[in-house]
């Protein structure tokens, strides 16, 4: 690391990333959805979610075929 705070940024980045892995497996857990979808999986599919905006408002566009094929 360059420097002190640089590091303190990087291990602060790193515990909210590993809190927010938990929770998510946790969540996977307790719905019993585990054993068919990794954090991995889900991490991607909201990678591939995106807003479309139409006149004033702001809708969620659909997964593609091969979106919905990757799951």
């Amino acid at each position: 690391m360059q420097d002190k705070e640089a590091e303190e940024g990087w291990m602060f980045v790193n515990f909210v990333a590993l809190q927010w892995y938990y929770n998510l497996l946790n969540k996977l857990d307790s719905a019993k959805l585990d054993s068919l979808y990794s954090v991995k999986t889900i991490i991607g599919l909201q990678k591939d979610v995106r807003k479309v905006k139409i006149g004033d408002k702001w809708y969620t566009d659909c997964l593609t075929s091969k979106e919905r094929k990757a799951v």
